[in-house]
């Protein structure tokens, strides 16, 4: 629950905003918000008024991320789990159930196993390396090539050490980009 204003001054009206869930019991700030306009002694002087928040742009983190792409889907967490779940037993890894995923929408569990991840992405339909990024984790692509080559660790250990700026990583990525073009349209004899 909010309460406007903070502080204790002499206003003629508090605002108090309760955030309800799916259900419209009060819970989450993802949910709709009932105001109520109040006089300073607590008064109601208006009929409550309903509104629903917008959806959050850019979620800081993976459970949020995970419940945002949920809802684009119109899925609960059950009907998402046992998708999950389903296609996991498939490659014959352990289950999934609502429960788990409940704790991590609210971040109150580190993040799931790739392979978990992987499947989470495409039962939403969302990007699976955006999600493993989220989560903390590297893809696992990008661990083979680290262990394979010492080039590719020696310049990951490089990239890092120079400390570089988001800028610095966009330029280095624009450059990789025009040598793979150029590469392809240009290949060099015993390609």
């Amino acid at each position: 629950m909010l309460v406007w204003p903070p502080e204790s001054r002499p206003f003629d009206a508090v605002l108090t905003v309760v955030f309800t869930n799916e259900e419209g019991r009060p819970g989450s700030a993802d949910g709709d918000m009932l105001c109520r306009p109040e006089s300073r002694e607590g008064m109601l002087n208006s009929i409550p008024t309903q509104a629903t928040l917008p959806p959050m742009p850019n979620p800081a983190t993976f459970g949020q991320k995970i419940r945002e792409l949920r809802k684009a889907k119109n899925l609960t967490q059950r009907e998402l789990a046992d998708k999950v779940a389903t296609r996991l037993r498939a490659e014959d890894r352990r289950g999934f159930d609502f429960t788990y995923l409940s704790k991590i929408e609210n971040d109150k569990t580190p993040a799931p196993s790739i392979p978990a991840i992987v499947q989470i992405a495409r039962v939403l339909g969302g990007d699976e390396h955006e999600l493993i990024a989220l989560a903390g984790k590297v893809p696992p692509e990008l661990g083979e090539a680290l262990k394979e080559s010492e080039a590719a660790r020696t310049f990951f250990r490089s990239a890092l050490d120079a400390e570089l700026d988001e800028d610095d990583w966009k330029r280095l990525l624009n450059d990789l980009r025009s040598r793979t073009k150029a590469r392809e349209t240009h290949p060099e004899p015993g390609d």
